[in-house]
């Protein structure tokens, strides 16, 4: 196994940045200078340098495995009190899931009626506006219906006193 380890791979290894342990091996030279070699042309420090490096900056030691805590299971006798409680638990959890199943159906429920209330107020507003706008359409047309007679009339009106003028004064109109 590989006991040499570059700057780069030391970083890694603790978690830090290169001008971290650069700045460890400078402040700490009398301490990592031991340790120090070459990989590959490089700058590099052995394994127990990287472990003292560790130290020196009050990080975890990167090749200590952490071991599993053992899980301890014991048979042990449940007093009977506790027995009583673990099922009065068991059934109350039950009755609650049951209510959280519940209370998701009806708030999907709820969810569904929002949205198609939702939609039926959009679709309820998108036809009110057709209705305002064919009656807004009908009552201009009615009102311009309503307005072309009496300005033809008064056009027509005055066409029919010219004529009339005329027909009874010819000489004012000739001159």
């Amino acid at each position: 196994m590989n006991d040499d380890y570059t700057i780069l791979e030391v970083a890694n290894l603790l978690e830090i940045t290169t001008q971290a342990v650069y700045k460890r091996l400078q402040q700490d030279s009398e301490v990592l200078d031991g340790f120090i070699c070459s990989k590959g042309g490089k700058k590099a420090l052995k394994k127990e340098g990287v472990i003292e490096l560790s130290k020196l900056m009050g990080l975890e030691n990167p090749f200590e495995e952490e071991e599993p805590t053992p899980t301890i299971v014991e048979e042990t006798e449940i007093n009977p009190g506790y027995e009583e409680l673990l099922n009065y638990l068991r059934n109350d959890n039950e009755k609650l899931q049951k209510e959280i199943e519940e209370l998701k159906l009806e708030l999907t429920r709820t969810r569904n009626l929002w949205e198609n209330d939702l939609k039926n107020r959009d679709e309820e507003r998108r036809q009110h506006e057709e209705a305002r706008m064919r009656s807004d359409a009908l009552l201009m047309k009615a009102m311009m219906n309503q307005e072309k007679p009496r300005l033809l009339d008064r056009i027509f009106k005055k066409d029919k006193k010219k004529n009339k003028d005329k027909a009874e004064n010819p000489d004012l109109f000739n001159q």
